[in-house]
Protein backbone atom coordinates (compact mmCIF):
# COMPACT_ATOMS: atom_id res chain seq x y z
CA UNK A 1 0.00 0.00 0.00
CA UNK A 2 0.89 3.44 -0.67
CA UNK A 3 0.64 6.35 1.47
CA UNK A 4 -1.48 7.84 -0.85
CA UNK A 5 -3.80 5.15 0.12
CA UNK A 6 -2.89 5.61 3.81
CA UNK A 7 -4.12 8.66 3.62
CA UNK A 8 -7.38 7.70 1.70
CA UNK A 9 -8.27 5.81 4.37
CA UNK A 10 -7.52 8.21 7.26
CA UNK A 11 -9.90 10.39 5.89
CA UNK A 12 -12.89 7.50 4.67
CA UNK A 13 -12.40 6.66 8.29
CA UNK A 14 -13.34 10.45 9.32
CA UNK A 15 -15.72 10.38 6.78
CA UNK A 16 -17.43 7.69 8.24
CA UNK A 17 -17.19 9.12 11.51
CA UNK A 18 -19.31 12.47 10.51
CA UNK A 19 -21.90 10.45 9.18
CA UNK A 20 -22.09 8.97 13.33
CA UNK A 21 -23.32 5.60 12.15
CA UNK A 22 -25.11 3.22 14.82
CA UNK A 23 -23.90 0.27 12.72
CA UNK A 24 -21.42 -1.12 10.58
CA UNK A 25 -20.90 -4.04 8.75
CA UNK A 26 -16.94 -4.84 8.03
CA UNK A 27 -15.60 -6.73 5.32
CA UNK A 28 -14.98 -9.51 7.60
CA UNK A 29 -15.76 -10.29 11.44
CA UNK A 30 -19.73 -9.68 12.76
CA UNK A 31 -21.55 -6.19 12.79
CA UNK A 32 -20.19 -3.25 14.91
CA UNK A 33 -22.50 -1.82 16.73
CA UNK A 34 -22.01 1.93 18.16
CA UNK A 35 -19.20 1.88 15.73
CA UNK A 36 -17.65 5.49 16.99
CA UNK A 37 -15.24 4.05 19.21
CA UNK A 38 -13.68 1.91 17.21
CA UNK A 39 -13.88 4.13 13.98
CA UNK A 40 -11.66 6.68 16.67
CA UNK A 41 -9.15 3.73 18.05
CA UNK A 42 -8.17 3.25 14.54
CA UNK A 43 -7.29 6.31 13.67
CA UNK A 44 -5.58 7.00 17.05
CA UNK A 45 -3.84 3.97 16.37
CA UNK A 46 -2.22 5.23 12.97
CA UNK A 47 -1.64 9.10 14.36
CA UNK A 48 0.12 7.42 17.02
CA UNK A 49 2.10 5.08 15.09
CA UNK A 50 2.91 8.00 12.90
CA UNK A 51 4.37 10.22 16.16
CA UNK A 52 6.33 6.90 16.97
CA UNK A 53 7.62 7.49 14.08
CA UNK A 54 8.55 11.75 13.89
CA UNK A 55 9.90 10.85 17.58
CA UNK A 56 12.34 8.15 16.29
CA UNK A 57 13.97 10.46 13.18
CA UNK A 58 13.97 13.21 15.14
CA UNK A 59 17.13 11.09 17.01
CA UNK A 60 18.67 11.24 12.77
CA UNK A 61 18.56 10.14 9.78
CA UNK A 62 17.56 6.44 9.31
CA UNK A 63 17.01 3.84 6.36
CA UNK A 64 13.49 1.67 6.83
CA UNK A 65 15.66 -1.08 8.12
CA UNK A 66 17.19 0.54 11.20
CA UNK A 67 13.63 2.87 11.81
CA UNK A 68 11.31 -0.68 11.63
CA UNK A 69 12.72 -2.49 14.85
CA UNK A 70 12.19 0.67 16.89
CA UNK A 71 9.03 0.96 15.88
CA UNK A 72 7.67 -2.60 15.80
CA UNK A 73 9.18 -3.83 19.04
CA UNK A 74 8.17 -7.81 19.84
CA UNK A 75 6.35 -7.95 16.54
CA UNK A 76 5.43 -11.43 15.78
CA UNK A 77 7.64 -12.56 12.82
CA UNK A 78 4.82 -13.41 10.67
CA UNK A 79 3.70 -10.06 10.93
CA UNK A 80 6.92 -8.54 9.84
CA UNK A 81 6.15 -7.90 5.92
CA UNK A 82 2.68 -6.29 6.47
CA UNK A 83 4.31 -4.32 9.01
CA UNK A 84 7.14 -3.41 6.90
CA UNK A 85 4.42 -1.97 4.11
CA UNK A 86 2.44 -0.72 7.05
CA UNK A 87 5.89 1.19 7.73
CA UNK A 88 6.47 2.59 3.89
CA UNK A 89 3.08 3.73 3.84
CA UNK A 90 3.42 5.73 6.81
CA UNK A 91 6.77 7.30 5.49
CA UNK A 92 4.84 8.30 2.44
CA UNK A 93 1.90 9.64 3.93
CA UNK A 94 4.91 11.78 6.11
CA UNK A 95 6.63 13.11 2.88
CA UNK A 96 3.73 14.08 0.78
CA UNK A 97 2.47 15.95 4.09
CA UNK A 98 5.63 17.86 3.84
CA UNK A 99 6.77 16.22 7.60
CA UNK A 100 10.02 14.14 6.48
CA UNK A 101 12.51 13.55 3.47
CA UNK A 102 14.24 10.85 2.41
CA UNK A 103 17.62 11.00 0.83
CA UNK A 104 19.96 7.88 -0.51
CA UNK A 105 17.54 5.89 1.60
CA UNK A 106 17.67 7.40 4.86
CA UNK A 107 14.76 9.13 6.40
CA UNK A 108 14.56 12.87 8.62
CA UNK A 109 12.17 15.00 9.78
CA UNK A 110 11.82 17.65 7.78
Amino acid sequence: SSGGDLAAYLQSLRRLLDFQPRRIYPGHGPPVDNPGALIRAYIGHRVAREQQMLEELKTGALSEGELFPRVYRDLAPELHAAARENLRAHLIKLRADGRVAERDGRWTVV
